[in-house]
């Protein structure tokens, strides 16, 4: 959100991540996530691993493109400096929306390569021993001529849900994809 940091201030011009607290009454007020996840530029489509790892586009300084995907690792209690996932995940052009699998084996996020929205698509990279393979992106009828975003995959590792701009007319798979 570009929600202002205290109340009457008038709202940011770039995004931070804010979460929620699941409390006994419901939902706590939004929380502000402080350095080192969020940056003075945006940071934006968080996706946390099973041991509290968060994943996130930044437009921050210092990455390959205009907007890279990154990660703070969690560890006792607090987050840790923001690591840019590198040369096999990030490219001189846009990476966002990082979904993250919960143990962290494998990672769909959108790119525009070449820039444009018209050329954004998802790709995939697993995580071989700690180090993330080269980024492929996926077929159709997963990736379109359209533009496709918010990768999502159920707990159970079953489905792959997202958004999309294509027409109802696209022929729809027979049988799900692996």
């Amino acid at each position: 959100s570009n929600r202002p940091l205290k109340d009457g201030n008038p709202p940011r011009d770039y995004t931070d991540i804010w979460k929620v607290n699941i409390t006994k009454k419901g939902l706590s007020e939004p929380i502000h996530l402080d350095a080192p996840v969020n940056s003075d530029k945006d940071e934006y489509y968080p996706t946390v691993a099973d041991n509290g790892d968060i994943y996130f586009g930044s437009t921050r300084d210092g990455g390959k493109g205009g907007s890279d995907i990154y990660r703070c690792r969690y560890k006792d209690g607090k987050f840790m400096a923001a690591e840019n996932l590198g040369d096999a995940i990030n490219s001189e052009f846009n990476e966002y929306e990082a979904y993250i699998a919960p143990d962290q084996s494998y990672i769909v996020f959108n790119a525009s390569k070449p820039n444009g929205l018209k050329n954004l698509d998802f790709y995939i990279s697993y995580n071989q021993n700690g180090t993330w393979a080269k980024a492929k992106k996926l077929p159709v009828p997963i990736s379109s001529d359209s533009i496709d975003w918010a990768p999502k995959v159920t707990p159970d590792g079953k489905y792959f849900y997202f958004s999309s701009t294509r027409s109802k007319d696209q022929p729809i798979p027979a049988k799900a994809e692996n």
